[in-house]
C-alpha cells in the first residue's frame, strides 16, 4: 500500500536541540513506529505489495525502484496516497498511516531517530538517495529556503540557501510547514530569481521559501512560481 494522509498532526515534541529533519537520512521516525508499522503493513498492505515490499498487484516499495520513484520528493506526497488505499478498505487511522511509512523507510535502510514522524514534520522532509546525503536535483520544480537580497542591476537573489529539494506543488507551503522550514540550516547556495511577480520588496532581508523551476548554469537560477516568508531578518 502506498501511503498518504489527509490529517494534520502537531509537530510538538521537536526540541531545539533535536532540530528540523530535512531528509530521511536524518532519522525522522522511531523504532516504536517501525514496530507498529510492521503489523499494520502485514494486515493491510502485504497482499498487494508483497512480504518483502517487492510489489505485485501494487507498486514496489523497496530498493532502487522505490528510490527512483521518490528521491527528492516530500514525505507528505507519499502520505497523500493513503486517501484511496487499500482499494477495498478498511482505511488505516492516522498513527498507523505514519507507522507504515516508518516501516517502509526503515526497510529501505533509512535511520531511525528519537522523534516520532508526524504530518507536520513530513511536510518539511524529502526522501534522500539511500547512499547519499545530497539529494539536490539537477532540474525541475524545486523548493529552496534562503535569504532574499537585491543584486546588481536590480535583480533578486536567494542567498545562503540550503540545497533545493524536489516538489510537485508550485504554490507556497502552508503556514505550519513554513514554521518548520524556518529552522532549516543555512547553506552556501545562491540563485538568481527570475520572473518574480509581484515584486517581493516586503520580503527583502528575510528568510523565505522559494518554489520554482531550477535552471543550472554558470549562475544557477530559479524561475519562480511562489515566494513566502518563513522567518524574520536574515543573520
Amino acid at each position: 500500500m502506498l501511503l498518504g494522509i489527509a490529517a494534520t498532526a502537531a509537530a510538538a515534541g521537536l526540541s531545539a536541540t533535536q532540530g528540523v529533519r530535512r531528509s530521511t537520512n536524518d532519522g525522522v521516525f522511531t523504532a516504536d513506529q517501525v514496530d507498529r508499522g510492521s503489523g499494520a503493513y502485514e494486515q493491510h498492505c502485504q497482499q498487494c505489495h508483497g512480504v518483502d515490499l517487492g510489489g505485485g498487484v501494487g507498486r514496489r516499495l523497496e530498493g532502487a525502484a522505490f528510490i527512483a520513484d521518490w528521491s527528492g520528493i516530500g514525505l507528505d506526497r507519499l502520505l497523500d496516497r493513503i486517501s484511496t488505499m487499500p482499494p477495498g478498505g478498511p482505511r488505516l487511522d492516522v498513527p498507523d498511516q505514519l507507522a507504515v511509512l516508518a516501516f517502509i523507510l526503515d526497510f529501505n535502510g533509512f535511520p531511525k531517530g528519537e522523534v516520532s514522524l508526524s504530518a507536520d514534520v513530513a511536510r518539511a522532509v524529502s526522501i534522500s538517495p539511500r547512499d547519499s546525503q545530497d539529494a539536490a536535483p539537477e532540474s525541475g520544480l524545486v523548493q529552496a529556503v534562503g535569504c532574499l537580497m537585491r543584486g546588481d542591476e536590480r535583480q533578486w537573489l536567494l542567498t545562503g540557501a540550503a540545497d533545493p529539494v524536489r516538489t510537485k506543488d508550485p504554490g507556497a507551503s502552508a503556514d505550519a510547514a513554513r514554521a518548520v522550514l524556518a529552522q532549516t540550516p543555512h547553506g552556501t547556495r545562491s540563485y538568481e530569481l527570475l520572473n518574480v511577480y509581484p515584486a517581493p520588496d516586503r520580503f527583502e532581508g528575510q528568510r523565505i521559501e522559494v518554489k520554482g523551476l531550477l535552471i543550472r548554469g554558470a549562475a544557477d537560477s530559479l524561475n519562480v512560481t511562489a515566494i513566502a516568508a518563513v522567518a524574520g531578518e536574515c543573520r
